[in-house]
């Protein structure tokens, strides 16, 4: 009896450990679309717990607002080498919203952002070198050539599950999706941004056909507004049956 009644105890205590599945309504799946999104658009690099460099919370600071607040790039007049501009204080705000990390002038002067060449100017912007600009994903479309032959590919990521691993930090399980860029010309932004983030794509009645470019496991965690805040960004090995076009991971 005594077995039997350890042996429960160990089995509850490993459900307890993996989490609790969380039921998400329409609204919340919606919002966690948009919210990891974000990361698949600015083409942000996978990262375990604390290891996300400073270099890369800031590249994503400038690739966010470039792709959402376009406004934030400025010209700049007094260097042509260097003729755009986006200020700090922007990509600190995108860095705090969405990593809950605080970057100021201290921790980030020394950082090369881009391809040469002392790309700040110590205390207001980040500037932005000829050469590079055209990698910021304005439109927002990236560099993709396997998912189309134009290379033009539009990002987002919906939600599969979502578990409660207590204190208010979650474990997201989701694919990143791909759609050719000339699948788009006959869309509305309005309708496109709601397939992508409240419309599961197998329920598209659309003629468009997002692929599935890999899937990712996610740790945020709830701050007391209800924010989230991401805590790691990893990929989850896909492979896909040949016969039934089935994904899988290879985990």
């Amino acid at each position: 009896m005594k077995h039997l009644v350890t042996i429960l105890l160990l089995l509850s205590l490993s459900i307890f450990a993996e989490g609790k599945k969380v039921k998400l309504d329409s609204k919340s799946w919606s919002k966690l679309n948009v919210f990891l999104s974000n990361f698949a658009e600015s083409e942000l690099p996978f990262f375990e717990k604390d290891s996300i460099s400073n270099a890369d919370l800031i590249k994503f600071g400038i690739h966010h607002n470039a792709i959402n607040y376009p406004k934030e790039m400025k010209s700049n007049s007094k260097n042509a080498n260097y003729p755009n501009k986006i200020s700090k204080k922007a990509i600190y705000n995108a860095v705090d919203k969405y990593f809950g990390k605080k970057l100021t002038n201290k921790n980030d002067e020394k950082i090369l952002i881009f391809s040469e060449g002392e790309n700040e100017d110590k205390k207001d912007f980040y500037l932005i070198p000829e050469k590079d600009f055209y990698l910021l994903p304005i439109i927002p479309v990236q560099i993709d050539p396997i998912t189309t032959p134009t290379g033009e590919t539009q990002k987002f990521t919906q939600v599969i599950d979502m578990i409660d691993l207590s204190k208010s930090v979650y474990e997201i399980t989701a694919n990143i999706y791909g759609i050719g860029f000339m699948e788009l010309e006959d869309i509305s932004k309005k309708k496109l941004n709601n397939l992508m983030y409240s419309v599961s794509v197998d329920k598209w009645k659309e003629a468009i056909t997002p692929s599935i470019m890999t899937k990712i496991k996610a740790v945020v965690k709830k701050d007391k507004s209800g924010l989230y805040k991401l805590i790691s960004y990893t990929e989850v090995k896909i492979i896909k049956d040949e016969n039934s076009g089935e994904i899988k991971a290879t985990e």
